[in-house]
């Protein structure tokens, strides 16, 4: 398996900063300033992004030996930063990848539009044959360039040297001078020493093809040579149209620690293996499933390790913050989201197929969910269907869930044509009129007028007192009071309270304050106002 990511040098000293930034490295020692010229880089939002989208895929990043000595923190100690090994055979990488070399072009300050292919294609062509009569000369002389120079100038010095060697090693010269000032030929070349160290330690690359899509040869070649860390990008973010990296290096570092992020590192490894055989059908079945692994990476749990039981006949409250997994919770019980775990309802199983074990549940979501093209009774006549299928007894429960919502006088209405409160009864209505034995209410008095709120509350009581057993969540505290035989509050997922609501009142232990003891706010508006229900 691949162990972990280099980066081009640029990349490499945003990467240092941000963690220096963030204080999961620091100097290890004196380092005579070099430390400081280490992490001394502002990368801006999206390249810092671009670097933790390429980390979240390898994990691991690998810096020089000398880099690494320099350095100590939580990421030395975590083995998130490691020292590679020099890369001891110079493999030349041909032909050299277009992005690549702009992308390296950039981070150097050369402007990439200047040098479209053809002229990086001359400018190649004419470094390679620059570096064949170099290395013609080194060949016929059996020197390397150090050599040659060393000669040449003592020759110069001393008035002693063969007149041919001369001519030669000023010609020599001369194109070596060339192939230092060909812009093209150095960024190749650490184009190639990146894709060596990279290929001689089992390193993920920054620098493949980012705009080519296709499966061709030259795609693949490049990739079974490269390993490349953008490429594998592609194949999940642009499909997922999401990013799944987050936003500081110390949460990314965590993330790429979990469970879910090994075993997207472990399939991309897998897809490797096989583009490196030029098996495309298995490359294309594993690119689908990175990529249902990979929307799993950032996902945090919505909820973490629950357990509590319903009681026949209570209303249970479900309360915390927004983001808190109320809904979460609720989605699982009905098994609408997977989850590890057993749910039983009534003694039985809960699963997606548990069709008969379902009717007995009515649900009633925070968003009005009818159909606008259909009135009150319509609406309310179709929902009820979906379980009652005898005419009669359906007539029935309908006119019996109109009633009561206190609906009778719009049974003809389109819901275009109700208010807010009416919308938000027509939708109890609906979730209800089956009879359901377990009903769940999620926020359902969000954004009504006292009247219509009193009304909602006093049919969820009577709903409870009729035998059904009731799960409620709602941001109101004085409906929890109201309603609510227990209470449970969630926080991050995880259960940190439950009880009667003088149970938690007691485990709260919050200071008793002296106040005037009388009716509320919401008491002085309904004696005011009346509690009709109003359009």
């Amino acid at each position: 398996m691949y162990k972990g990511i280099i980066l081009t040098e640029a990349q490499e000293r945003a990467f240092l900063s941000i963690a220096n930034s963030e204080q999961l490295i620091y100097e290890n020692g004196e380092t005579d300033g070099v430390y400081r010229r280490l992490v001394n880089a502002n990368p801006t939002y999206q390249y810092a992004n671009k670097i933790f989208d390429q980390f979240m895929v390898a994990g691991t990043v690998y810096v020089n030996p000398f880099t690494y000595k320099n350095l100590a923190g939580e990421l030395i100690e975590k083995k998130i930063i490691l020292p590679y090994e020099e890369s001891k055979m110079e493999i030349v990488f041909k032909p050299f990848n277009l992005d690549a070399v702009h992308m390296l072009m950039e981070e150097q300050g050369i402007k990439s539009d200047e040098y479209p292919i053809d002229r990086l294609e001359a400018e190649f062509s004419e470094a390679a044959q620059i570096a064949a009569e170099c290395q013609e000369i080194e060949e016929y002389y059996k020197m390397d360039s150090m050599s040659m120079t060393m000669k040449y100038i003592i020759g110069l010095s001393l008035g002693i040297y063969d007149e041919n060697f001369m001519k030669k090693a000023e010609a020599y010269n001369l194109l070596e001078e060339k192939l230092k000032n060909n812009v093209v030929a150095n960024i190749v070349a650490k184009y190639n020493k990146i894709l060596n160290i990279a290929s001689h330690n089992r390193l993920l690359c920054p620098v493949g093809n980012r705009n080519n899509k296709g499966k061709s040869l030259e795609r693949i070649h490049e990739i079974k040579q490269s390993s490349d860390a953008v490429s594998i990008l592609r194949i999940s973010s642009e499909k997922l149209q999401k990013r799944y990296c987050c936003t500081t290096l110390k949460d990314n570092v965590d993330m790429v620690q979990r469970p879910e992020a090994i075993a997207y590192r472990q399939k991309v490894d897998e897809w490797l293996s096989a583009v490196s055989k030029f098996d495309l059908d298995t490359a294309e079945i594993i690119e689908k499933e990175i990529t249902i692994i990979q929307k799993n990476i950032k996902t945090k749990k919505a909820i973490d390790d629950l357990s509590f039981n319903v009681y026949e006949g209570e209303i249970l409250g479900l309360l915390g913050p927004n983001g808190s997994g109320k809904s979460t919770t609720i989605n699982c019980l009905l098994s609408l989201l997977k989850y590890n775990g057993i749910i039983k309802i009534f003694g039985e199983e809960m699963s997606p197929s548990a069709y008969e074990l379902k009717s007995k549940i009515g649900v009633i979501f925070q968003d009005v969910a009818v159909f606008n093209e259909l009135n009150v009774y319509d609406n309310i006549n179709y929902f009820c269907g979906l379980y009652i299928k005898d005419k009669n007894i359906r007539k029935k429960y309908v006119d019996d869930a109109i009633e009561l919502v206190g609906l009778t006088e719009y049974k003809k209405y389109l819901p275009k044509q109700l208010s807010g409160g009416l919308l938000r009864r027509l939708n109890i209505a609906c979730g209800i009129a089956h009879k359901p034995k377990l009903i769940f209410l999620d926020e359902p008095t969000v954004a009504v007028d006292p009247q219509s709120r009193n009304n909602i509350l006093e049919q969820i009581k009577k709903l409870r007192d009729d035998g059904a057993t009731i799960v409620y969540t709602t941001h109101y505290m004085e409906e929890v009071e109201i309603l609510c035989d227990r209470i449970i509050i969630l926080d991050k997922g995880k259960i940190i309270a439950q009880g009667t609501s003088d149970d938690l009142k007691k485990k709260a232990n919050i200071k008793e304050t002296v106040q005037k003891v009388g009716p509320t706010l919401n008491d002085v508006f309904l004696k005011l106002t009346g509690k009709e229900l109003r359009d």
